[in-house]
């Protein structure tokens, strides 16, 4: 069963996230077989945050939250939805 992850996280996260060239993004999608796919744009309502959406069963997407997004921003914080 797939399920949908959207997490809001600040600009400052985005370039950890996606690494040079989408490097760091394809590495997690790749090792958690999740798909975590970041905005191109900040949020309308927040210029300083963007949307995170991971899509993938529920262990693929837990793990793609709670250990490699976290491990790569383990100091900045994020809004789950």
């Amino acid at each position: 069963m797939q399920v949908r992850q959207t997490l809001i996280i600040p600009l400052a996260a985005a370039g950890m996230i996606v690494g040079k060239q989408g490097k760091t993004i394809k590495m997690i999608n790749t090792k958690t077989g999740a798909n975590a796919a970041l905005a191109k744009d900040p949020l309308e309502s927040d210029k300083t945050r963007k949307e995170l959406v991971i899509k993938g069963t529920r262990a693929q997407v837990h793990t793609t939250q709670h250990t490699e997004i976290q491990t790569h921003c383990n100091t900045l914080q994020f809004v789950f939805f």
